[in-house]
């Protein structure tokens, strides 16, 4: 592990961000990082399963610099772009793109997602992430699917702090502008129509861009601009 992270490897947890979420209740530093070789209980956005057999990539990272309510998105998109980079050193041709707010898609399936987490008034942020390597269920995808590469998921934990690392260094020094540059340039559907479902309420329009909050900008049916700050985008 890279200087600054620590790592606390599980063969089994019923959910590394619940795991990360207990121990920063109790004063983990910045930069632990859990990692689960399974998970029997793992969680996406909206409460949604997580499935997570052996082989794939559970990891979940505490946050405390830099980790107030505004940054909160910022880190979605740098842990995005970490990923990105991550996929990309293993293979360049590969059709890699970002959906908004938190997904990684190869080939327009799901590889990867990203789940933030924190309490009110608190100092600390953990970053669930998870990478299909071996194994995804139908609608998503997996490394083993569209290249002949054998990694194993601690090593491309590695590789993925590493990366974290230098996008979240960068981001220090120089805000979120180039971060959203990144993201933007592999952005999925932009000049699309989408939905963005926030609760019962449901926006359509085309995806036009992201503003510096990391909001999803949309040119709605009705003629108007519209950011929004979350969502379930869909087609």
């Amino acid at each position: 592990m890279i200087s600054g992270y620590c790592l606390y490897h599980y063969n089994e947890l019923s959910s590394t961000n619940l795991e990360a979420t207990q121990m920063a209740k109790k004063g983990a530093l910045d930069g632990t990082v859990v990692f689960a070789d399974m998970q029997s209980s793992g969680r996406g956005r909206h409460g949604k399963d997580w499935i997570s057999p052996k082989g794939n990539l559970y990891a979940s990272i505490i946050i405390r610099d830099k980790a107030d309510v505004t940054q909160l998105t910022h880190f979605t998109f740098i842990t995005a772009v970490a990923v990105g980079n991550t996929l990309l050193a293993l293979s360049a041709n590969l059709d890699l793109k970002y959906k908004w707010p938190n997904d990684i898609l190869i080939n327009n399936k799901k590889i990867a997602g990203i789940l933030l987490e924190t309490e009110a008034n608190t100092s600390w942020l953990v970053i669930g992430i998870g990478i299909n390597i071996l194994s995804s269920p139908e609608y998503a995808v997996s490394l083993s699917q569209i290249c002949s590469l054998n990694i194993s998921s601690l090593t491309l934990l590695r590789e993925l702090i590493s990366n974290f690392e230098k996008v979240r260094q960068r981001w220090l020094l120089e805000g979120f502008l180039p971060i959203r540059k990144m993201w933007f340039e592999r952005a999925h559907m932009v000049g699309s129509s989408i939905n963005v479902k926030i609760g019962n309420h449901l926006y359509s329009g085309v995806f036009s861009d992201i503003d510096q909050e990391g909001k999803i900008v949309i040119y709605t049916n009705d003629n108007t601009l519209v950011s929004l700050e979350s969502g379930e985008v869909f087609y």
